[in-house]
């Protein structure tokens, strides 16, 4: 069983360390920042039987603020879903979100030396790395992978310093962390005395590869999946100005958005002038803006934040949706 430590008040009673039970796969909070990735699978794993607000807080060590944030994201993309249980709403695990937990759990045995059937096991080198599985937010599964692919065909210290634009002492660490739970091998070269080493995935090192392969491609199908089944419809609203707006609407989890999809980029200018113009008629109409953005299309952080400030969301999606 694995602890999570915090400082403040609980159950209005002051004290200075407070034991916060988490489940077996999160990894224990000692002041340093957990990714996105570790605090969705802890939710995950809380509400595999069902779980109050309250006691996903209390597992996941997160403020009421924070565990909403993270239960409609979850919600919205289909890893739980709610139910209602003498008027008390209550969360429960997904098929979906069980596939997440299970390859979460097959990732992280790996990084604990657990039992492997490697012998078993067939693996392409050739293998592809979707760009990362935290939602933009680095990850140490995601630096991890990032290092073992760049060593499929053996690797200098030198050009992993390139690769990843880290510091020397940092890139050690990793590659110190890695040798030591068995995910890569460091190989002697005779012919060159100004190469130490070379930095090689080994066999376990490929099966982390194929299962964080595995765990990025449904945390993305999850989305592409929740896009493909959005009941989008076309309506005719008076705004409060009394003009009568054309546009799209959809409702996700009782929540009513109008719908703004931006497929291509004919300049950063255009595009705020559209998001800027539809932000306009969402205020006029009372509804909450969902902007649906080609993969192809990035906004500046300024325009994400008023897009935020309105309650608004934004989803990427595939051009073909």
């Amino acid at each position: 069983m694995v602890y999570c430590y915090s400082l403040g008040i609980f159950n209005n009673v002051p004290v200075n360390s407070v034991l916060m039970r988490c489940n077996s796969i999160m990894v224990s909070y000692n002041g340093r920042r957990r990714s996105r990735l570790e605090i969705v699978t802890c939710i995950l794993n809380t509400c595999a039987k069902g779980a109050s607000i309250t006691k996903i807080m209390r597992e996941s060590n997160l403020n009421y603020t924070q565990a909403y944030r993270y239960i409609n994201s979850m919600l919205n993309k289909g890893m739980l879903k709610q139910t209602s249980s003498n008027n008390k709403k209550m969360f429960h695990t997904t098929r979906y979100g069980y596939e997440v937990l299970e390859t979460f759990k097959d990732l992280d045995y790996l990084l604990k030396e657990k039992a492997l059937k490697e012998d078993n096991v067939k693996l392409d080198n050739n293998i592809s790395i979707p760009p990362g599985i935290s939602n933009n937010q680095v990850c140490k599964y995601d630096i991890y992978a990032k290092i073992l692919k760049s060593s499929v065909k053996g690797v200098t210290r030198t050009r992993l310093l390139n690769i990843l634009g880290t510091n020397t002492p940092r890139l050690s660490r990793y590659l110190e962390e890695l040798v030591k739970k068995k995910l890569i091998v460091v190989e002697t070269i005779h012919y060159d005395r100004r190469i130490k080493g070379i930095f090689k995935v080994s066999r376990r090192g490929l099966m982390y590869l194929k299962t964080y392969a595995k765990l990025a491609t449904l945390l993305t199908k999850g989305t592409e999946d929740k896009l493909k089944t959005l009941n989008l419809k076309e309506e005719k609203i008076t705004g409060i100005s009394g003009i009568e707006h054309k546009i799209v609407t959809v409702t996700i989890n009782g929540t009513k958005y109008a719908v703004k999809k931006i497929k291509s980029i004919d300049g950063d200018r255009d595009i705020r002038l559209d998001v800027f113009k539809f932000l306009v008629i969402v205020n006029d109409v009372g509804l909450k803006p969902l902007i649906m953005l080609d993969k192809s299309v990035n906004l500046n952080r300024n325009l994400k934040e008023v897009i935020k400030g309105f309650n608004g969301r934004i989803i990427y999606h595939s051009s073909t949706y």
